[in-house]
């Protein structure tokens, strides 16, 4: 390679990560967390309940139908766990990247494009689990889900993330 790429190649891959950094210190502002509060790990005991309850209460559910999302919400979370686990420490790592003076950029790039991957399988994981939801749906609650789909992800509907900004009322 020549050392004209390589330079180029630098310079792209410093960019690209100041750019994540930016984005990163944006939703930090936006969305202020304690140190020791990781928005991805909601596992806590209510979390399944009131992500559940902000959906039903949202589409008007059936008892048969919050008893199927309570039952699909679970199974996402466990099935997701490790996932979510490995993203939150991959980020740790390359937080301390990017806190040292002169942050490996191929190593940041490798964090962060395993990452992504991660995050899209655990993306990949709630759409299932959501087009589950939708079977047992009528037509007026598949017209709102589709609705509230235009501004949050399938994942973020199944998670309790409270940091999100507020949802406009349909």
């Amino acid at each position: 390679m020549s050392r004209g790429t390589v330079i180029l190649l630098a310079v792209a891959l410093a960019c690209v990560g100041a750019g994540v950094a930016s984005i990163s210190m944006l939703r930090e502002a936006e969305e202020p967390m304690a140190d020791d509060d990781e928005a991805d790990d909601d596992d806590g005991p209510g979390a399944e309940m009131q992500a559940k309850a902000k959906i039903c209460k949202k589409l008007s559910c059936t008892e048969s139908q919050r008893g199927e999302l309570g039952t699909l919400i679970r199974a996402f979370r466990d099935d997701t766990r490790d996932r979510r686990t490995e993203v939150k420490n991959l980020r740790a790592s390359a937080a301390e990247l990017w806190a040292s003076t002169d942050p490996d950029t191929a190593r940041v790039t490798e964090l962060e494009t395993r990452v992504w991957t991660l995050e899209g399988e655990v993306e990949a994981r709630a759409r299932e689990a959501l087009l589950t939801f939708h079977r047992v749906l009528d037509e007026e609650q598949r017209r709102k889900l589709s609705k509230w789909l235009r501004r949050k992800s399938a994942r973020d509907l199944l998670q309790d993330r409270r940091n999100r900004e507020p949802e406009a009322a349909q």
